[in-house]
C-alpha cells in the first residue's frame, strides 16, 4: 500500500450532491481539496429525481437543460380510489436523472479546481493528533480534515459514531423504471403521482422523466415486511407490468441529535441521517448541509491549521436549521401513520390543503403558518368532510 506523503486540507468521502457541494465550497476558498469516489461515474442512483425549487435556490447556478426531464408545476394524491390534483401556474421542482444531475455537480466541483478520484473504496478513517488518516484499496492518503459524504451505509460515519447508529434509524425505499404510464385518461406529464393506503406506513409514487417513469414505493415502518411483493402489488394495481428490474435503497430518518462532528471529522447527507422521514426528501439536505458544511471549514481555516473548535459550529447549525425541522418531520410522520384515515380524508385529500401542502414542501413556504393555519381550520375541515359543501 502507497502511502502518500501529500497533505490535502480537506478530503471529501462520497461525490453526490452532498460530497460536491462541500468541495466546491472548499475549492473556492483556495482549500487543496481530494474527492474519493467509490463508483465511477458516471453512475446510476436509485431515486424519484424530484428537486424541489427551494433546492435550486441553495444553488448560485442553473441547471441545464439537458440534465432537466421534466419541469413539475402539479401534483395528485390518490387513496382508496379518490383523486385530488393541484397544478400551480408556476414551477414546483425539477424531475432529473440522477445519473446526470451528479455528475454535473461533481463536474462544477472539478472546474474549480476539486481533485476527484473515481473507482477508489475508503477502507479505514484513522484520526491522529496532526491529520487524518485515509486508507483506501489503493492509497493510503492524508488530510487536515475529512467530511463524510458516502450515504447511507457511510463507512466515514461508522468511524464517527460507532455503536450510535440503529438499524430503526433507517427505512427501505424500493423503484423500478417503466415505459408508460397512464391514470385514467390524464396527463402524466410535469405532474408528480402520490399514492397513499396501497402501502402500509408509506406510499408509493410515479414521478415522469424523460423516457421512463420512476414507479416505487417507501415504507416508514421499522422493517417492512415482503418489500419485494408489495412494490410488485403496487405495480399490478396500476396495471403495470411487472418487470425485473427492481432496485432497493435504504433510507437514513434517524438523524436527529446525531453527532455531525467528532474532532477533524464532519458528516454531511445520508451520512449524517438527514433525510425527511415525512416526505423522504434527500438532496435538499444534502446540499443544504454540504453548504453549511464547507461555509464551517472555510471559516475555520483562517490560518494553515485549522481551529478544530469552528467546526463544532457546523453541529450547532445543523441543529438550529436542519435538525429541529426533521423532528417536526418525525413526529408528524409517526401521528400521521398511527391515525392514516382520519388525516387522509380530513386533510390531504382536501384540494385547498394539498395546494398548501406543495409549496411548503417545494418552495420552503413557512411550516409554522401552515401549521397555524391547518389548526384554525380544522373544525371546518372535520365538518366539511362529514357533511360536504
Amino acid at each position: 500500500m502507497n502511502i502518500l506523503c501529500e497533505m490535502y486540507d480537506v478530503i471529501v468521502v462520497g461525490a453526490g450532491p452532498a460530497g460536491s457541494t462541500v468541495s466546491r465550497k472548499c475549492v473556492e476558498k483556495d482549500l487543496e481539496t481530494l474527492v474519493l469516489e467509490k463508483q465511477s461515474f458516471p453512475r446510476e442512483k436509485l431515486c424519484g429525481g424530484a428537486v424541489s425549487e427551494r433546492t435550486l435556490k441553495l444553488l448560485d447556478f442553473d441547471i441545464p437543460e439537458e440534465v432537466i426531464d421534466q419541469k413539475c408545476n402539479g401534483a395528485r394524491v390518490h387513496f382508496q380510489g379518490e383523486t385530488v390534483e393541484v397544478e400551480k401556474d408556476y414551477r414546483l421542482g425539477l424531475l432529473v436523472s440522477r445519473k446526470k444531475f451528479d455528475s454535473f455537480l461533481l463536474e462544477k466541483a472539478k472546474n474549480r479546481g476539486a481533485e476527484v478520484k473515481h473507482g477508489e473504496r475508503v477502507l479505514e478513517i484513522t484520526e491522529k493528533s496532526s491529520h487524518v488518516s485515509v486508507e483506501t484499496d489503493k492509497e493510503v492518503y492524508r488530510s487536515k480534515i475529512v467530511v463524510g459524504a458516502d450515504g447511507v451505509d457511510s463507512t466515514v460515519a461508522s468511524e464517527v459514531l460507532g455503536e450510535e447508529i440503529s438499524e430503526e434509524d433507517f427505512k427501505l425505499a424500493l423503484e423500478n423504471r417503466v415505459e408508460e404510464v397512464k391514470f385514467q385518461d390524464k396527463n402524466c406529464d410535469r405532474i408528480i403521482d402520490v399514492f397513499f393506503g396501497n402501502i402500509d406506513g408509506g406510499y408509493g409514487w410515479v414521478f415522469p422523466h424523460r423516457d421512463f417513469f420512476s414507479v416505487g414505493i417507501g415504507s416508514y415502518e421499522e422493517k417492512m415486511k415482503k418489500p419485494l411483493k408489495r412494490q410488485k402489488r403496487f405495480l399490478r394495481d396500476l396495471n403495470l407490468d411487472v418487470p425485473d428490474n427492481f432496485r432497493g435503497h435504504r433510507l437514513p430518518v434517524g438523524g436527529q441529535g446525531r453527532k455531525k462532528v467528532s474532532g477533524r471529522i464532519m458528516l454531511v447527507g445520508d451520512a449524517a441521517g438527514l433525510v425527511d422521514p415525512l416526505t423522504g426528501e434527500g438532496i435538499y439536505y444534502a446540499i443544504k448541509s454540504g453548504k453549511m458544511c464547507g461555509e464551517t471549514i472555510e471559516k475555520a481555516f483562517s490560518d494553515e491549521e485549522p481551529d478544530l473548535n469552528k467546526l463544532k459550529n457546523y453541529g450547532e447549525r445543523c441543529l438550529n436549521e436542519i435538525e429541529r425541522k426533521l423532528e417536526w418531520s418525525l413526529k408528524i410522520c409517526r401521528l400521521f401513520y398511527s391515525y392514516p384515515w382520519f388525516f387522509m380524508n380530513v386533510y390531504v385529500m382536501n384540494r385547498e390543503v394539498l395546494s398548501r401542502s406543495v409549496d411548503v414542501v417545494s418552495r420552503d413556504e413557512s411550516k409554522l403558518r401552515f401549521g397555524l393555519w391547518m389548526f384554525l381550520k380544522t373544525p371546518l375541515f372535520v365538518l366539511k368532510y362529514f357533511f360536504g359543501d
